[in-house]
């Protein structure tokens, strides 16, 4: 009769666990934002599709690299030490904006919430990470009166490194109207120059694609 009892409680418990686990997917590749198991080196251990669809890359590819490939340059630094301390037990959960460099060459904003899985025995296991796109609200904060298509063309042109010649034989435009396309969107970028021009466009991820 035991038998029978432990038996019936061992199905109800491993019943219980697939339940679990088949709802934890669900959820995991269901979700509205990026999501990721990390390791602590960085490798990328488990993907959801909208994080393929934020980074640009197949989920075979993210699967091949490491976090820091896709961590702007000016960035990496904070981010290890940040991942030191939480390695150390020094730091918690925390969620910051970061800018990832796309398989295009672009960059996009994220809003970036990681946390620390642990094994049982308490050494680190790896990271949960949730990554939400919020370039179009960084591009409002930094950039309020909103750029144009063709002022962005402009832009794309300038952040290339073109004169205003070459922009205009790209975008068929007159000379004329380049200038004052540059212009209008060193005004609405409030920089005094084409490149600080350029260094804005870079904060807002508006970069061409490679």
């Amino acid at each position: 009769m035991h038998t029978i009892v432990d038996i019936s409680e061992r199905k109800r418990v491993e019943d219980a666990l697939r339940e679990s686990e088949r709802r934890f997917r669900t959820t995991f590749e269901a979700a509205g934002v990026g999501m990721a198991h990390v390791s602590p080196d960085g490798s990328w251990l488990r993907i959801n599709d909208k994080l393929c669809e934020i980074s640009g890359y197949s989920r075979e590819e993210l699967l091949g690299l490491r976090f820091q490939d896709l961590t702007v340059p000016e960035e990496l630094n904070a981010s290890l030490e940040r991942i030191g301390r939480m390695l150390a037990g020094k730091l918690g959960p925390y969620t910051v904006d970061r800018r990832y460099i796309r398989k295009d060459g672009s960059r996009v904003w994220v809003s970036l919430s990681v946390s620390l899985a642990r094994k049982p025995s308490g050494e680190p296991d790896y990271f949960v990470c949730v990554a939400e796109d919020i370039t179009e609200r960084k591009v409002s904060e930094l950039v309020p009166d909103p750029l144009s298509v063709r002022e962005r063309e402009v832009l794309l042109c300038l952040v290339e490194g073109l004169t205003n010649q070459q922009i205009a034989r790209r975008l068929s435009y007159s000379s004329g109207t380049v200038k004052l396309e540059v212009q209008h969107i060193l005004a609405k970028l409030g920089v005094k120059n084409r490149r600080q021009a350029v260094a804005r466009a870079v904060d807002i991820g508006l970069t061409p694609p490679r």
